[in-house]
């Protein structure tokens, strides 16, 4: 992990999430897989802040629309940072743990994500 509190951070999160050379069974980068999910039921608790399970997902759950009074209008926010709707404790933790790491209850071998140190 990159972060220097030792958590995941969006850089983390994208290079293994964006890098379709690596890992070609994601198939889609995750800009596409998360615009791709516009329309459909969210079903996961990890759903964006402002939603629920059982809504649809639009646009602008991910992408806000705030006022802007400088020009009178309404600027659209991109923001990326991952952990916003996949809270910490899904996405690290120790494999043992009691927990609900998403990556380690996949099952892929460690070396996937973790270098092997000698």
């Amino acid at each position: 992990m990159t972060g220097g509190d030792g958590l995941p951070t969006e850089a983390d999160c994208r290079s293994c999430h964006d890098n379709l050379v690596e890992f070609p069974l994601l198939g889609e980068t995750n800009v596409n897989k998360h615009h791709l999910l516009v329309g459909s039921q969210i079903i996961l608790t990890t759903a964006p802040p402002d939603a629920e399970p059982g809504e649809v997902y639009e646009c602008l759950f991910c992408h806000p629309a705030v006022w802007d009074p400088v020009i009178s209008g309404y600027t659209v926010l991109m923001f990326r940072d991952c952990l916003v709707c996949h809270p910490i404790e899904t996405v690290s933790g120790p494999p043992r743990m009691q927990g609900s790491n998403r990556h380690h209850k996949l099952g892929y071998s460690c070396s996937v994500c973790h270098e092997q140190r000698r």
